[in-house]
């Protein structure tokens, strides 16, 4: 494999200063939530992918693979802040217009991954490019509903469908919009890389049913992410179905955590936070399955904590966990250099992943009314510790460039 060009690194640690700065100077938490979804993740998203894809197929990336790799990671980064900028001046057309080109290098997307796996005859694990290629798939309509929202052009439910629509337009493409993007993009791309990288993270043996029942969940997963945009423009119950049937997609896929699991107890930084982050991401589920099953209508005000449990519970945790494994490894020129740079990413990570966790958990609290003090207490310590982590990340990418 050719050593990859040092863009979307870059880009990645460049949206999460962008993060860190919203969380300083602006109010919008709209605007923190999409720096990280539609900078930070969909960013390392579009390029972790494909290279999984090429590395687990066993296919050489050529030059000119390459160089559309780089036309990619640039392009995301251009049109995303188009979006985010069209959004925050409320400019239509280049909302529109950031969102269509997202939608279309989305499509790109699963149809490069698609080609391939089918190049590839030596191959491994087909079902990671089935994941990948769903997930590239479901961005398009993710984008499609959250557009329309923002260009202030929902349409009226026609009277017919007026009768079963109980969460009004608005909310139904609000609901529609998040949902498809953290359980479809996101979520399947997470779920379809840990099949292989979580063992390979714990340096553990990976269970050998851990595919089968990959596959399996697929399916499950699937048939929720399609009841749940059902559910989203016609009645709760639709909706928490879809999301019943998402949860046994869940667990059928976590069993092929175990195993691992069992074998290794994690404690470097990466397989720690990776672990923690599915802990945030499961609570963020449960809260929103809580919220729709008691009050659909307060779904709405319920967004900035729910952002705040998968955005830095989950998101920020899990690009934490893959950017301190994957930097060291692809980045170093020998094992004697992976080790020095494992070294950096790993120090203090114990607590550093403490101060972070400890700090989201009061945060939550504060917001829920359970604990009545300044955010800012605990807003500070995480600031503290992104820092930190962004530091180690970058001593990484310059050890790796000197």
């Amino acid at each position: 494999m050719k050593r990859r060009p040092y863009l979307v690194d870059l880009l990645v640690l460049a949206w999460l200063v962008a993060v860190v700065v919203a969380v300083l100077v602006s109010g919008s938490s709209w605007l923190i939530l999409h720096l990280a979804a539609l900078g930070v993740i969909s960013q390392a998203i579009l390029y972790w992918a494909e290279h999984f894809t090429y590395t687990l197929n066993r296919v050489p990336i050529r030059d000119k693979a390459l160089r559309w790799q780089q036309i990619k990671t640039g392009s995301w980064a251009i049109l995303a802040t188009l979006v985010l900028a069209g959004v925050v001046h409320s400019l239509p057309w280049p909302t529109a217009l950031g969102a269509t080109g997202l939608a279309i290098l989305a499509a790109w997307q699963a149809w490069e991954l698609t080609r391939v796996r089918r190049r590839s005859l030596m191959g491994r694990f087909p079902i990671v490019v089935r994941y990948y290629a769903t997930a590239a798939l479901l961005l398009p309509w993710g984008l499609a509903q959250g557009t329309w929202l923002a260009i202030g052009g929902q349409p009226k439910a026609p009277l017919w469908w007026q009768a079963s629509l109980q969460h009004g337009m608005d909310e139904s493409l609000r609901l529609g919009h998040s949902l498809t993007n953290i359980l479809g993009w996101v979520a399947f791309t997470v779920l379809g890389t840990l099949l292989t990288f979580w063992p390979t993270m714990l340096r553990a043996q990976m269970d050998p049913k851990s595919t089968q029942h990959t596959i399996s969940a697929w399916w499950w997963l699937l048939g929720g992410i399609l009841v749940i945009n059902v559910g989203a423009y016609t009645t709760r119950a639709v909706l928490l179905a879809g999301l019943a049937i998402y949860a046994i997609g869940l667990i059928w896929w976590g069993y092929g955590l175990v195993a691992p699991l069992r074998a290794k107890t994690p404690s470097e930084f990466a397989p720690l936070s990776a672990l923690i982050s599915l802990v945030w991401f499961a609570l963020g589920y449960l809260y929103l399955v809580w919220t729709l099953a008691t009050d659909t209508q307060a779904l709405s005000l319920q967004y900035p904590r729910l952002g705040l449990v998968w955005g830095l519970g989950f998101g920020a945790q899990l690009v934490w966990a893959a950017l301190s494994y994957l930097l060291p490894t692809t980045r170093s020129r020998g094992p004697a250099m992976a080790k020095e740079m494992l070294a950096i990413v790993n120090a203090a990570g114990v607590f550093r992943l403490t101060v972070w966790n400890l700090s989201l958990a009061a945060l939550v609290a504060i917001w829920l009314g359970a604990l009545a003090v300044s955010p800012w207490w605990f807003l500070a310590p995480l600031l503290g510790v992104g820092a930190a982590n962004l530091t180690a990340l970058g001593a990484v990418l310059w050890k790796g460039k000197a």
